[in-house]
């Protein structure tokens, strides 16, 4: 299905989370959803979480943008579907919090970038199943997880984003547990990652920095109340 809309309903049903509901109950088919999002004030949340959760992929034009190209390249990728019902193994490293939690299928142009953490240490196989058209595919691929690795510290902020999406979405889903607050807070103290619960504090000058232990230029993050861009002080 393609839907093209801008993501924000004005009748019936207009709350995102009910909207979010009704698609999952009622897409017997498991049919999947290609959003084509249009204008500047699209709910682009609403529509990458209905085209994620179908196993679809968005697409956004801007007021004034060229709308041929983003046609024929979202077409382009409905149109071709490379490998689907993705599954990955890895035999001897035990992989924990994953994330997506659920891998998306893949189109032409498009990649999955997957993170997570792991125990375990050495040298695997890295297995990647799914499904071309009715045909079941294997991909098998060598990897290396070391016990200390310094020169990939990019890929922790990185996890720690999905994580924190994958939190706050837990949260509007089945409300603010303390349990799921803390960690977001933890995850953003942790990574310097600005959410609802934390905002970052700018201070004026040295000594200040000296104050709360920080070097020169840097920022703190503050867990409080929500806050929705960086506050500075």
């Amino acid at each position: 299905i393609l839907f093209v809309t801008d993501g924000r309903p004005t009748v019936n049903v207009t709350d995102p989370e009910a909207l979010s509901k009704l698609v999952k109950e009622n897409n017997k088919g498991n049919l999947r959803i290609f959003m084509f999002g249009v204008g500047d004030d699209v709910n682009t949340h609403l529509l990458d979480r209905m085209s994620d959760e179908t196993g679809g992929l968005p697409e956004y034009v801007r007021g004034g943008e060229a709308i041929d190209g983003k046609v024929t390249r979202l077409f382009a990728k409905m149109s071709h579907p490379v490998l689907t019902e993705l599954a990955i193994e890895i035999p001897g490293i035990k992989v924990t919090e994953m994330y997506p939690r659920q891998l998306p299928d893949l189109f032409r142009g498009s990649q999955a970038v997957l993170v997570g953490s792991y125990e375990g240490a050495g040298d695997s196989v890295i297995r990647l199943r799914g499904r071309v058209g009715d045909k079941k595919e294997e991909f098998v691929y060598e990897g290396t997880f070391p016990e200390k690795c310094t020169d990939r510290s990019f890929i922790g902020p990185i996890w720690a984003h999905r994580k924190i999406g994958y939190l706050l979405d837990q949260i509007r889903l089945h409300g603010e547990e303390k349990e799921l607050k803390d960690e977001v807070i933890r995850l953003s103290l942790a990574y310097g990652i600005e959410t609802p619960y934390t905002s970052y504090l700018v201070l004026e000058n040295s000594d200040q920095y000296k104050q709360y232990g920080l070097a020169v230029g840097g920022a703190r993050p503050v867990a409080g109340a929500p806050a929705t861009s960086p506050r500075p002080v």
